[in-house]
């Protein structure tokens, strides 16, 4: 497995150990807007993803995350699945086409928004994931744009998914189940887009631990 591929799927790990022990939170937000289901179906969705993990250690960067999406997919995984999916096969074609490795964390972040969008339908301020995971795009631009390591735009991405992650609370639903519910999903943090900030926390937090390991090695 090429270096950059192994840095990849390191970073997925905490991920998945991240969403693992927030697995019951999930459900928790979930259960208040939905079917309460979305930390299980979630964590469902990161065990195919990394047992596929173990199939394409040979694969490209590209090919690898296409076919971690593939496995995502074919979960079923209720919305998120497709979702998610989708958002891993856009973002690993995109990642492709840039060779500063922080410009290629805005490529995929700008072309999973694309697929989810693409996939969902739904816009930004819909109350869905898109509302974390368009502004953490475009804050990992403005990060690299200004010279940023890499994980200081994946922290960058991170801080913003989060503050709008928390700006789901005060929108009303336009897409999913939690759509039927009109104003009585005010007050509630959509999942998906928790879900996302999540992630980003996750992989910021990897990154940026790694980099003080490796000052602590040098």
């Amino acid at each position: 497995m090429n270096p950059g591929t192994a840095a990849v799927f390191a970073t997925l790990e905490s991920i998945g150990r991240e969403l693992r022990r927030n697995e019951q939170y999930l459900c928790e937000l979930d259960a208040a807007v939905g079917d309460g289901d979305h930390g299980v179906t979630i964590v469902r969705c990161w065990d195919a993803l990394e047992r596929r993990m173990n199939e394409v250690e040979g694969k490209s960067l590209a090919d690898a995350l296409a076919e971690l999406g593939k496995a995502v997919v074919a979960t079923g995984g209720g919305a998120i699945g497709p979702l998610l999916g989708t958002a891993f096969i856009e973002a690993g074609t995109a990642a492709g086409d840039a060779s500063a490795p922080a410009h290629r964390i805005v490529l995929a972040l700008r072309a999973a928004e694309e697929g989810v969008h693409s996939r969902g339908r739904a816009q930004v301020g819909d109350r869905t994931l898109l509302d974390a995971l368009h502004p953490a795009a475009e804050a990992a631009g403005a990060a690299a744009r200004a010279g940023h390591t890499v994980s200081e735009v994946v922290s960058a991405a991170a801080q913003a998914a989060e503050d709008g992650a928390t700006g789901t609370a005060k929108m009303i639903a336009r897409a999913g189940r939690a759509a039927r519910m009109g104003e009585q999903a005010l007050g509630h943090m959509d999942p998906g887009a928790v879900s996302v900030a999540i992630m980003l926390r996750a992989a910021a937090d990897h990154l940026r631990n790694r980099a003080v390991a490796g000052d602590h090695e040098s």
